[in-house]
């Protein structure tokens, strides 16, 4: 069963949809504008050591502590939706190959180079076009959590039916 990830494209105010629109051309999503290292091959332990040298507060330390192991546990054939804060859904697409590092890669619009994003997975994106929350959601149904990054246990209500709608059918 293929896991459901919702991101945000940056951690800058009112830049999401120019972050998105980076994510989308570019063919991929991304995280993490402290981490400077490939993260590739890396256990576990050693993920969570280098996170916590980062000068974090404490419930950023948390957050961060739970988001690159759930990042790096993406595969090919998982399905990522970019959100824009709790207003709606930019795009839903699916991962089409192996994490991979390009320090600095993902320009998350900020004014400083320090903030943008070095670890990726490419992604065919397969909508693309914007989609209100309070269109999205049926009564009753859950949003998608708060944060830069959450894995859910399974693929959404919400999104299969929007995957249905565009006739896409889903892997596994």
């Amino acid at each position: 069963m293929p896991k459901f990830v919702v991101i945000s494209p940056t951690h800058i105010l009112r830049k999401k949809k120019e972050a998105w629109e980076n994510f989308k051309n570019g063919g991929y999503i991304a995280i993490g504008s402290r981490i400077k290292e490939d993260l590739s091959d890396k256990p576990r332990d050693e993920i969570l050591k280098i996170v916590r040298t980062i000068p974090y507060g404490a419930s950023q330390l948390t957050k961060r502590l739970k988001e690159y192991p759930d990042f790096l546990s993406l595969n090919r054939g998982d399905y990522v939706a970019v959100k824009n804060g709790n207003d709606g859904l930019c795009g839903i697409g699916v991962i089409t190959g192996d994490y991979y590092f390009k320090l600095n890669g993902h320009n998350t619009c900020s004014s400083s180079p320090d903030d943008f994003y070095s670890h990726f997975f490419p992604v065919k994106w397969l909508i693309t076009t914007y989609m209100r929350r309070k269109n999205l959601l049926r009564p009753g149904e859950k949003s998608w959590p708060y944060g830069i990054i959450s894995l859910l246990p399974d693929i959404p209500v919400y999104a299969r039916r929007v995957l249905a709608k565009h006739e896409i059918k889903l892997n596994g």
